[in-house]
């Protein structure tokens, strides 16, 4: 008994050890990855995680239906098309054309009142808030520096890195937007708890100047959230 107790007494201090480390480090987003996929038998991202982060409600006015072009969803699709939607494990595809729904079409257990993830969706809607608040007189141009806007900003790069170099995902950084592993820096955006602080932590090189090679990036994109929210 007392060397069960010796050996438990040893496992315990070696856990409470690697979750200081784990903290001390800032890896302590794994314990909301573990919670959020392995416990639901998965090991990667999932549309549907928003069940599990922490959100805020945006209200909003009353909804207005969004009008049908006259030849709504009387356009088929070629099986090549369906073939390469299925690769793509599609969930829902839609066309817009001036301002009328052109096609809307749902795949599995997905339609129009499904909700999930924006992912990408959301690097589009915060541009265009960008050149919203340019309009509105709040931001004077889309080639002003970063800095102007974040003065926390201390890259190597700070006196030319603009806002338009973030929004067309030139802005030169390190990046690998499709690595899955729990170490990527999409995964601590998405299981960290303060997403603009390890927005910082995570871009600490630079690897082409500003401007030079266009790279998809979710940094760039939440760095102008950072612009609108301050």
């Amino acid at each position: 008994m007392e060397k069960l107790k010796k050996r438990m007494v040893i496992v315990l201090s070696f856990i409470v050890l690697v979750i200081i480390i784990m903290v001390a480090t800032g890896y302590d987003y794994l314990f909301k990855a573990a919670r959020v996929a392995a416990f639901h038998g998965r090991f990667d991202n999932s549309i549907y995680d928003f069940k599990y982060y922490d959100t805020r409600e945006i209200k909003t006015g009353i909804a207005q239906p969004w009008p049908l072009d006259t030849q709504y969803n009387k356009v088929a699709f070629s099986p090549e098309f369906v073939k390469e939607m299925d690769d793509y494990k599609s969930k829902a595809f839609l066309i817009i054309r001036d301002g009328e729904i052109l096609k809307e079409h749902y795949w599995g257990d997905y339609n129009k009142n499904t909700l999930s993830c924006f992912w990408s969706v959301t690097k589009t809607y915060t541009t265009l808030a960008i050149l919203k608040a340019i309009d509105d007189g709040l931001i004077k141009s889309v080639d002003e520096p970063l800095s102007n806007y974040v003065p926390e900003w201390n890259m190597e790069q700070k006196s030319v890195l603009t806002l338009r170099h973030l929004a067309s995902m030139t802005a030169g950084f390190e990046w690998d937007e499709l690595n899955p592993g729990p170490f990527s820096p999409v995964a601590k955006l998405i299981f960290c708890d303060d997403v603009n602080n390890m927005t910082f932590k995570v871009l600490n090189s630079v690897k082409n100047p500003p401007g030079a090679v266009q790279n998809y990036n979710s940094a760039g994109t939440q760095l102008l959230g950072i612009v609108l929210d301050n």
